[in-house]
């Protein structure tokens, strides 16, 4: 028994033109096929690969035919030359036929001699759907194995090449990036008074915004610059939460540049942003107060973690006594107690006696680590002494106190896709590109980008998990 599967192509009035068998197979008599029933993937390929060449070239046909003639006068136009130019699709490279023709005198340009019809149709060689998988595959694995992956679903094999994917993704990059500093252009210049706060409305209205830095080797060589940069990563709690990065260097006010990325979430305008750090300069820097009222809290993680290292470096000592009731290791824990009750002042007067305590009677090694841990802790809090907050009532209430949905953020944007090869080494020219691409992609926003730039771009894809 044969099957095939035909191409017909008709014109307008359903007169057939041209048949094509695109597919043929004979399927065996026997009761255990030996592949499996059905077509192969290799099958598959050929299969769509062979319509889609077709189909491509009976456009590029339509697009040529139809401005063979003047729309002026209807006299044919001249040609020039015909040149080959490939089109890259989700179903392989394919070249084209790019008839020139030279210009009617009639409808002549200033300057324009002659002109392409399908140059003048194609905004790109690359259809949209090929350059948003690529770019979404390539944010997510690395470049070669996403080329591995779309080779291995698509009949794509030389369509594109590692170099080119290295290319293009971070050219889709800078193309967000500029129509994000276009569009704050333009709300900058229309910024009015027209966000109103309702009395007894402001902590409703008010959103919580997890800030963190996480660093990527550089390629440079060392003696040329530093061997890594910073990126500010930025994740908003809400019911649709939405992440944010950007390369330090290559941004001059951080704050302005979260505070937009905060307006352009779904639930905005927001009356007042609250941010969670672990109030490192940097980020001090990226989270001063810009247009809104905002305040920032020293995360209960980042504390939390302080006094874990020191507890850990006290074990040893647990025997240990401060004093008549508790010992070194107890003290510890209730200065910890103090700071999450809201009993800043007292937990910081406790923390330098223990620690000028210990000093006086400091004899062994592990003492002497102690006393430095605890004076660094005790700096640390009197620093960001003003971003200190009830943390137990906060939690009682439902409210955010940890910004741990930023350091899983720092991780998601940076660290699986920057930073776990240890032979990763990134360009700060390039790597802020891909950055935009990743958080679009894990923001369910790259597709509408697409969208907007090629009118008509569809996607079947499901909405992206942003655990991924």
């Amino acid at each position: 028994m044969k099957f095939w599967v035909e191409v017909v192509v008709a014109d307008d009035a359903g007169q057939e033109i041209e048949r094509i068998v695109v597919l043929e197979k004979h399927l065996m008599q026997t009761d255990a096929p030996l592949c499996g029933l059905g077509l192969s993937m290799a099958e598959g390929k050929n299969l769509l690969g062979t319509v889609q060449q077709h189909l491509i070239k009976a456009e590029a046909q339509i697009i040529s035919h139809k401005h063979a003639h003047c729309p002026q006068c209807a006299a044919p136009m001249k040609l020039k030359d015909v040149r080959s130019v490939d089109y890259r699709t989700l179903y392989g490279k394919y070249p084209l036929a790019n008839e020139r023709f030279f210009t009617c005198g009639c409808c002549k340009e200033p300057g324009k001699k002659s002109f392409s019809p399908l140059t003048d149709a194609l905004s790109t060689q690359t259809h949209p759907e090929l350059a948003y998988l690529q770019a979404r595959w390539a944010s997510l694995i690395p470049y070669g194995q996403s080329l591995r992956l779309l080779e291995d679903v698509l009949p794509i094999e030389g369509a594109i090449s590692l170099t080119n994917m290295k290319i293009k993704v971070p050219q889709i990059g800078q193309r967000i990036e500029t129509a994000r500093v276009e569009q704050a252009a333009v709300e900058l210049q229309a910024e009015v008074a027209k966000t109103t706060v309702v009395e007894g409305e402001v902590a409703s209205s008010s959103i919580a915004v997890g800030v963190d830095a996480g660093y990527i080797r550089s390629n440079a060589a060392q003696e040329k610059g530093s061997r890594r940069f910073g990126v500010i990563a930025a994740k908003t709690v809400e019911t649709n939460s939405r992440c944010h990065a950007y390369v330090q260097t290559k941004v001059d006010d951080g704050s302005k540049r979260i505070m937009h990325f905060i307006e352009q979430g779904k639930e905005s305008p927001k009356s007042s942003v609250t941010f969670f750090t672990d109030a490192g300069a940097d980020i001090k820097a990226a989270t001063s107060p810009s247009g809104k009222a905002s305040q920032r809290i020293l995360d209960w993680f980042h504390l939390a973690m302080y006094f874990q290292i020191v507890l850990q470096m006290a074990t040893p000592l647990k025997r240990w006594r401060y004093n008549e009731k508790h010992t070194v290791v107890e003290e510890i824990e209730r200065i910890k107690w103090k700071f999450w009750h809201g009993q800043h002042q007292g937990g910081r007067e406790r923390l330098q006696l223990l620690a000028t305590w210990i000093g006086l009677h400091a004899s062994t090694r592990t003492r002497d680590k102690l006393v430095r841990r605890l004076f660094d802790l005790f700096h640390y809090v009197e620093d960001n002494a003003d971003y200190l907050v009830h943390y137990s009532r906060r939690h009682r209430d439902g409210l955010p106190i940890s910004s741990a949905m930023a350091e899983s953020v720092v991780n998601q944007i940076i660290s699986h896709r920057f930073v776990k090869k240890q032979q990763m080494r990134w360009s700060p020219e390039s790597a802020p590109h891909l950055l935009q691409v990743r958080t679009a992609v894990m923001n369910d926003e790259l597709a509408a980008h697409f969208k907007r730039w090629h009118p008509g771009f569809s996607t079947n894809d499901p909405a992206y998990a942003r655990a991924a």
